[in-house]
């Protein structure tokens, strides 16, 4: 005898790792089926839409609101880099006078 026996595997931890390996990318791959067949194309059409408005007619008075693009000039006068609620303050022409905009809302720029 050179010693004592080597231990036994323990095969009850190996299959529970196993286990949580295979849930774990079992996870992995449904979040990747939502986010390839839900998000992207919504975002997708909403880029299309996007694309597809034309741009304002040129006028001396600018409407409060247009469904078409219109390239302006605003100048930032203050921002807030608080965690939750990260805005600017923009200073633009009429009918813009003064606008408050959130970052990462999903709304009009200036409405």
């Amino acid at each position: 005898m050179d010693g004592p026996p080597p231990p036994r595997p323990r095969t009850g931890r190996n299959l529970l790792v196993g286990a949580l390996l295979i849930v774990l990318s079992l996870a992995c791959a449904l979040a990747s089926y939502v986010v390839l067949t839900g998000w992207l194309p919504s975002d997708r059409a909403l880029y299309r839409e996007y694309r597809a408005a034309g741009k304002c007619p040129a006028r001396q008075a600018v409407p409060k609101a247009e469904d078409c693009l219109r390239e302006m000039t605003f100048t930032v006068e203050d921002t807030s880099l608080n965690v939750k609620k990260l805005t600017a303050t923009l200073r633009g022409p009429e009918p813009f006078p003064r606008t408050l905009v959130r970052f990462g809302d999903a709304g009009l720029l200036a409405a």
